[in-house]
């Protein structure tokens, strides 16, 4: 029989084990012991399949001036890196037009209408009861200062 090592227990490793696993592959995931430090740990509590609007769009557009990594965002637009950052801006706003947009719209759509259904297959795999919730969230912060940051940011929007 073949065997095949997946380095990392996050989601993209337990998946891939999951589909060598069902082609009768003998799988090793090696990782550390803690699943709270795997790389999928903060990631995957949210799967937004009701998020389809793309990226692409004039609300993201006009929300960089205040997500400026200089004001504390995660937009950083260092003048050194002008040449990349302003032809990406550039076809942003193409991308964000009318027609284009709504092509987005559709394309997200299409493609998260399938997303819950296949994580529910995927769940249905766990060894252990189901891991799964399809209705809710919960907002998880590490300390109590990004706690009480967190809270003031979603009140705020």
């Amino acid at each position: 029989m073949t065997t095949a090592v997946v380095i990392g227990g996050g989601v993209v490793g337990l998946c891939t084990a999951i589909s060598l696993a069902k082609r009768n592959i003998d799988v090793v995931v090696v990782d550390e012991a803690s699943l709270a430090g795997a790389p999928s740990w903060g990631n995957i509590g949210h799967i937004a399949t009701e998020q389809c609007t793309p990226l692409a769009s004039w609300a993201t557009i006009r929300s960089v001036p205040r997500r400026l990594f200089t004001l504390g965002g995660p937009v950083g637009l260092p003048l050194s890196a002008v040449s990349t950052w302003l032809p990406f801006g550039f076809h942003m706003m193409k991308a964000a037009q009318g027609t284009r947009y709504k092509m987005g719209i559709d394309a997200l759509t299409g493609l998260l209408r399938e997303a819950l259904p296949a994580w529910q297959r995927l769940d249905a795999l766990w060894p252990h009861s189901s891991i799964l919730r399809s209705d809710g969230h919960f907002v998880i912060w590490e300390t109590e200062h990004s706690a009480k940051a967190g809270r003031k940011a979603w009140e705020k929007a």
